[in-house]
């Protein structure tokens, strides 16, 4: 009577190994397929990052420790930021220091500090494989996916 029942699940099993091999992971909107569009939203949310790892340094110089998202959107040290670099100011336009709101159109930030640390985390929420960056107080900017 055992074996009658394994031998019900070979075809259930069979389905589901099927099924299963036939799922292709998402499409990643970044890399080396990635469209125009969206080569240009990740160079924007590099800047972006650029921008807050900057405005950071700044803001660390003159007050001794590291700002929120908030605090550096309301910080002068913006103003310092991009006239250092004014061709940031197009993305510093497009972006949002306010808690809730995505940083830029699509992507979600997410900054915690210790006041002598500090780290950035922003995520392209419309990619199914959740391109994402991350920085802190050293300055270098990684890149990162959802593993699968």
């Amino acid at each position: 009577m055992r074996f009658g029942r394994l031998l019900g699940l070979i075809p259930v099993l069979i389905l589901c190994i099927a099924a299963g091999a036939s799922q292709q992971p998402p499409q990643r909107l970044h890399g080396t397929s990635e469209t125009p569009e969206q080569q240009q939203r990740a160079m924007q949310a590099v800047n972006a990052v650029r921008i807050i790892n900057t405005a950071e340094l700044n803001y660390h110089s003159q007050k001794g420790s590291y700002a929120s998202l908030e605090e550096l959107g309301a910080s002068s040290g913006m103003e310092k930021v991009l006239k250092m670099m004014p061709r940031w100011s197009e993305v510093y336009q497009a972006m949002s220091f306010a808690p809730g709101k995505d940083i830029l159109p699509g992507f979600e930030a997410r900054l915690t500090t210790s006041g002598d640390k500090y780290t950035i985390f922003i995520v392209d929420k419309t990619d199914p494989s959740r391109w994402s960056l991350y920085s802190d107080q050293e300055g270098l900017i990684y890149v990162g996916e959802v593993m699968r």
